[in-house]
């Protein structure tokens, strides 16, 4: 590994890396984690055998169990860590297109039809934030039990409930 220094005597202010990382024959279990600026830390997931990959964004990428899309709230409010959406159209916001999202909500087809995503962290309203569509979103479901069925809410917008919604939602 050839490393470089720019800025003084801290070699972490300007670290350029310009081949391969080499860890000794260390097999990444045995790697602590790989540390970038604010705490922020790339580590092996041992629960799903996975690389966490923090997004800068307060969700965290875990890579080959899910698959993130980068999308525009312009919803009004909040949207929270774990509530379901429906992308709707898509917003331009500098020179980047996001999609942007409604809660979905299973009372009628139109509200849950098509793709559906999962916010994986809080989206302040007017600003961006990730949402996964494939694979395992890491969110709070303790108020429901281990091996409970869950279904899209017919009755509170983005929550998810395990009662089954009855016909037509």
């Amino acid at each position: 590994m050839a490393l470089s220094q720019t800025g003084g005597s801290n070699l972490s202010a300007g670290l350029t890396i310009t081949e391969d990382l080499d860890f000794n024959g260390f097999s990444i279990l045995d790697i602590g984690g790989i540390g970038f600026e604010n705490g922020q830390e790339i580590t092996w997931n041992e629960d799903f055998d996975t690389i966490n990959i923090p997004s800068g964004t307060g969700s965290t990428l875990q890579v080959g169990q899910e698959f993130y899309f980068k999308i525009h709230n312009d919803t009004g409010s909040l949207i929270t860590n774990g509530q379901i959406l429906k992308p709707i159209s898509g917003i331009v916001v500098g020179s980047e297109v996001f999609p942007t999202v409604q809660l979905a909500m299973s009372d009628v087809h139109e509200n849950c039809s098509g793709t559906l995503f999962v916010a994986t962290s809080d989206i302040a309203d007017g600003s961006e934030g990730m949402a996964t569509r494939i694979g395992r979103a890491t969110v709070d479901l303790s108020a429901f039990g281990g091996g409970d069925d869950l279904f899209l809410s017919s009755t509170v917008a983005g929550a998810v409930t395990n009662v089954r919604p009855t016909f037509p939602a």
